[in-house]
């Protein structure tokens, strides 16, 4: 396809784009004329200030030894800055499941539920370590005098508490939905610019409040002042003037290793207000112009089973852009998610790790699942450092900063709407991003419960499809368990719909890649986390006591398997019919964008791309999430399902004869049962020492704690009961 030309590329540009570049363009013929003999290097296309705080990290501090907690809160008078405490390492033991943490600050004089969080704890008896990451916690700000700790049932012995900090003070934080690295806004912030920074300059920040600061009342000043006294921003932003961030950008000149303070005031009248009441969000040195190399696209549709694609064999059309695009692809046709729901899955595509070493979804108790091992490096993390820009845009509450997903993204975009509003973000981002190198990851949620397709494509799709059903499910569907058999193939037609209404976003998405000119220089993967059930094994859930779920409690094929489809620059369509996993999509993009991989448990795929054959390997499904813990073990063409409750049945199936899993061959070959068994068991230990490893040793649970906010979100979508 080619290219627009240059005068059709800047009609399709907003007028706004134009003339920001128009006046940064001006900016910059000042200083170039300012500047004038002087030879510089153009430097790397931008820096990230939030890496370069001149801070000393604090000494780890016990706060609270041999407390038992119970249903009565427990008061605990503090002295602590909260912008100086990152991290509270617990060590605890009990029968609770749920620990509950409030604070209060010195300036208040009341408690508040925002200044409150959840996290979950193994209630068995024995002595466990957790860690709350409180970089993304938005109200744990200002000075903490009481922590307040409680419990929902039984008791938890905080055997130890201590509080942790980093040298380097970067935070995550959200406003408006848009989660950015930030640095807490205090009266001085010093930081020291590398060797090699931008040239010419462009400073860059967002600044915003505190959401319960963001009122009119309330006043922030923010200045960024150089070495030698020079003024890159003075700025002051009213209270409730802006919902979210309020982008800046000044043109400024620079000297390598040069010292760069940011002022941070809030006020209330003639009253100051603590630290961390103001945000400096992603505050960098950027210059325009692009490194070489192609930019990243890993786009991730949400419960999106791969046979019912006409790329894998179903006759519906259900998804003529996707379709289009498995032609131009290499379309990997057994490719294996490590776990039959969202996060596991999400954090072994995004660190090329197994969830028995990453730590993500580990269940604690009836609660909620661990997050993400912060021990681990991310692909935006690799990307960033690599200098791409990074961008993350999502609609799962599981894929939230609270399970550490955010780490190494510029910015990553919380979209509460649905696909049609998410596309339009990256749009915008797409147009914003066009001229410098990226990574995009976009997650797209139609085809996950509630099913609410258009109206065109529910009567299109879904009335051929149960033509005689005459129920009382209309075009929007929540789905409860076990539905009265009459609806369920109404309900599958309201799934098949809800693709073709996803795969009209990803057209458009397609659509504009291709306008800009980015599909010609775009590494571009497209896969989902995990696929979706419609009670096709309904007789197992008394059989082998399955819980009834929409996905999260099965190892079946339809939930483990996902499509794969990868559209490079030199990559020949082809497709690959061995099995390969979802971890190995980790290296294989950092290879196809030119970028060395860090360690990781997933394989480089590029040979397998241009036609090698994969070698045989031992593929694990892992972590439930509803009902009795199982996990699969599959080598060659056979596939052992292990329950840990030995009252339960193993089964066994021959995926070479038997792809639908419907005849279970346990009891006829115990001798392939109990070598798939040994194979399972050694691999999940190496890899549950390769977790210990990475740690130091130390098995931390890295315990996700919730907000009320995200409590509620759970409890809506049906993850919490």
């Amino acid at each position: 396809m080619a290219r627009p030309s240059t005068a059709t590329a800047l009609r399709r540009r907003p007028a706004r784009t134009l003339a920001r570049r128009a006046a940064l363009a001006a900016s910059f013929l000042l200083i170039l004329l300012a500047t004038a003999g002087c030879t510089r290097e153009p430097g790397p296309p931008f820096i990230r200030l939030t890496e370069h705080v001149e801070r000393e990290a604090a000494e780890p501090r016990v706060i609270a030894t041999g407390q038992t907690v119970a249903a009565e809160p427990w008061v605990q008078q503090v002295d602590l800055s909260a912008v100086r405490v990152d991290r509270l390492q617990v060590r605890g033991r009990g029968t609770s499941e749920i620990v509950k943490l409030g604070w209060k600050l010195s300036n208040e004089a009341a408690t508040t539920k925002y200044r409150a969080l959840s996290f979950p704890v193994i209630g068995d008896g024995e002595e466990h370590v957790y860690e709350i990451d409180l970089r993304r916690e938005p109200y744990w700000a200002g000075h903490v005098h009481r922590l307040i700790w409680s419990v929902e049932e039984g008791e938890f012995e905080i055997v130890e508490a201590t509080a942790l900090a980093s040298a380097d003070g970067e935070r995550t934080s959200a406003l408006g939905g848009i989660s950015l690295p930030v640095l807490p806004g205090s009266e001085e912030i010093t930081l020291l610019l590398p060797a090699e920074i931008p040239h010419p300059s462009v400073f860059e920040t967002r600044i915003g409040l505190l959401p319960r600061f963001n009122r009119p009342e309330f006043t922030g000043h923010f200045r960024a002042v150089a070495e030698d006294g020079t003024v890159w921003l003075d700025e002051t932003l009213s209270g409730g003037g802006v919902e979210g961030w309020k982008t800046l950008r000044r043109p400024v000149r620079t000297t390598p290793g040069m010292r760069l303070t940011l002022e941070t005031r809030v006020t209330r009248g003639e009253r100051s207000l603590p630290s961390g009441t103001a945000l400096w969000g992603a505050p960098a040195l950027v210059r325009d112009g692009r490194d070489a190399g192609p930019n990243l696209i890993v786009l991730v549709i949400d419960t999106l089973r791969a046979d019912f694609l006409g790329a894998y064999g179903d006759d519906m059309n259900l998804s003529p852009r996707l379709d289009a695009l498995a032609e131009e692809s290499v379309v990997l046709d057994d490719l294996v998610a490590p776990s039959p729901w969202t996060l596991p899955s999400t954090a072994s595509l995004l660190t090329g790790f197994q969830p028995q070493t990453h730590g993500a979804g580990r269940k604690l108790g009836s609660f909620a699942p661990t997050a993400l091992n912060d021990a681990l490096t991310t692909l935006a993390e690799v990307l960033r450092r690599e200098g791409l820009r990074t961008v993350g845009i999502y609609n799962n509450i599981y894929l939230n900063p609270s399970f550490g997903f955010d780490r190494g993204f510029d910015e990553y975009a919380w979209i509460s709407e649905e696909d049609v509003k998410i596309v339009d973000h990256a749009l915008e981002r797409l147009e914003e991003l066009q001229d410098q190198r990226f990574f995009l990851f976009l997650h797209l949620f139609g085809p996950h419960h509630p099913y609410t397709p258009r109206a065109d494509d529910c009567q299109a799709i879904a009335r051929p499809f149960a033509p005689d059903y005459a129920g009382e499910i209309d075009c929007e569907y929540t789905r409860p368990p076990f539905p009265d058999w009459r609806d369920r193939r109404w309900i599958e037609g309201l799934y098949r719909a809800e693709i073709t209404t996803t795969d009209r976003q990803v057209g458009r998405f397609l659509d504009r890649l291709e306008t800009l000119g980015l599909d010609e220089n775009t590494v571009l993967i497209l896969t989902s986390d995990h696929g979706e059930t419609f009670w096709e094994r309904a007789e197992r859930f008394q059989t082998h006591g399955y819980e009834d779920q929409d996905h999260g409690n099965m190892h079946y094929r339809e939930l483990v398997r996902v499509p794969g489809l990868v559209r490079a620059p030199n990559l020949e369509p082809r497709r690959i019919a061995d099995p390969v996993e979802l971890a190995d999509l980790f290296p294989t993009a950092l290879s196809l964008v030119g970028i060395d991989s860090p360690r990781t448990q997933g394989m480089d795929l590029s040979p397998v791309l241009h036609g090698e054959r994969a070698p045989r390997r031992t593929l694990i499904s892992d972590r439930i999430l509803y009902g009795p813990q199982r996990w699969s073990v599959r080598r060659g063409p056979w596939k052992l399902i292990v329950p840990e409750d030995d009252d339960l049945p193993q089964e066994l199936y021959n995926l070479a004869e038997d792809p639908a899993e419907s005849r279970d061959l346990a009891a006829e070959r115990p001798d392939i049962a109990a070598d798939l068994l040994a194979f399972g068991e050694r691999e999940i230990a190496e890899r549950e020492e390769l977790r210990r490893e990475l740690r130091a040793g130390e098995d931390v649970l890295d315990s996700a704690y919730l907000e009320w906010n995200h409590i509620t979100k759970l409890k809506a979508l049906g993850y919490l009961q």
